[in-house]
């Protein structure tokens, strides 16, 4: 529950280029995700939106590394 809410959030703002904020959220979950897909996940989604293509692909590979099945 905690992961698809801060994952909304993180998408928020990252939709309204509040990058700053986003990448603070993402910054302050690593202490709780830190070895989750999720937290992965999130890298991915912000430095998507920030233009870093290859960084976000490589991010999203570890997450399906840690969780195959997810979406």
């Amino acid at each position: 529950m905690y992961e698809n809410a801060l994952g909304e959030l993180v998408e928020l703002h990252l939709e309204n280029k509040n990058y700053k904020t986003a990448k603070a959220l993402i910054y302050n979950a690593a202490f709780t995700l830190e070895k989750n897909y999720y937290y992965y996940y999130l890298c991915g989604l912000y430095s998507q939106a920030m233009g870093k293509r290859k960084d976000a692909v490589q991010f999203y590979k570890t997450s399906l590394n840690l969780n195959p099945t997810f979406e």
